[in-house]
């Protein structure tokens, strides 16, 4: 709890010391960097389990109730937050441990967030566009499938078309998908992922083409509003 509230108070770098301070009382490893020979290995290895595995074995995994791994993979899917906006580079060793916790131990709430992460660094690290995009559209059936997993929606929908789906899908899909993913944020109560949606659904629309005076209206209507949320927080 107090590693999330250092991220909300927007000091990353300390949560990130503090979450990888549990994960080694934990008796986990540190994150390895793309450097690290054996990190290659363990994903071409992954890569090869996952193509082995149909999509109805995978999304048809039971549910774990051991506290312990629902508790590390949660910690390790705040990790992922904080790494975006501090050590981005530790982020595909990270993303590959979640996917090994998933796989072994079973699903857990956040266990869509791994398969978002590992498409993500499929599809924009190693260039594996399709197998990227399989994992991303595990993501959302799991995610839809999992009533423990619905409030992470948003954040799924968010890593899923800005990192994954752009590759292959029209700029309006993502658009109309980042517009699903706001709405979803804010009757979920989560603003952070809900405004981060609404953000890129606008801009993609303006990059789709839209007609700029729905642009306008658009981004008039998203300002008003975090001025009005920012007047009530003071």
């Amino acid at each position: 709890m107090k590693a999330k509230a250092l991220q909300n108070a927007s000091l990353f770098k300390e949560s990130l010391e503090m979450i990888l301070d549990i994960l080694t009382k934990l008796e986990e490893n540190p994150p390895r960097s793309m450097n690290d020979s054996t990190l290659k290995d363990d994903i071409n290895a992954m890569n090869r389990v996952l193509r082995e595995r149909s999509d109805d074995s995978i999304l048809n995994m039971p549910q774990t109730n051991n506290k312990k791994t629902v508790i590390l993979h949660r910690l390790y899917s705040d990790l992922v937050h904080v790494l975006h906006l501090t050590k981005p580079g530790l982020i595909v060793s990270v993303s590959l441990r979640m996917m090994e916790i998933s796989l072994k131990n079973g699903i857990t709430p956040t266990a869509p967030i791994s398969f978002s992460c590992y498409g993500q660094m499929l599809a924009s690290s190693m260039r594996m566009i399709e197998e990227g995009c399989r994992m991303g559209r595990l993501a959302i059936k799991l995610v839809e499938k999992n009533a423990l997993s619905l409030k992470y929606k948003p954040v799924v929908i968010l890593g899923c078309n800005q990192t994954i789906f752009w590759y292959t899908k029209p700029l309006r899909a993502i658009a109309e998908a980042h517009q699903a993913g706001y709405k979803a944020g804010q009757q979920l109560g989560d603003f952070l992922y809900s405004t981060w949606n609404q953000q890129i659904s606008i801009t993609t629309n303006y990059l789709a083409g839209q007609n700029l005076c729905t642009v306008q209206a658009a981004c008039k209507d998203y300002v008003m509003k975090r001025l009005a949320e920012k007047q009530q927080n003071l």
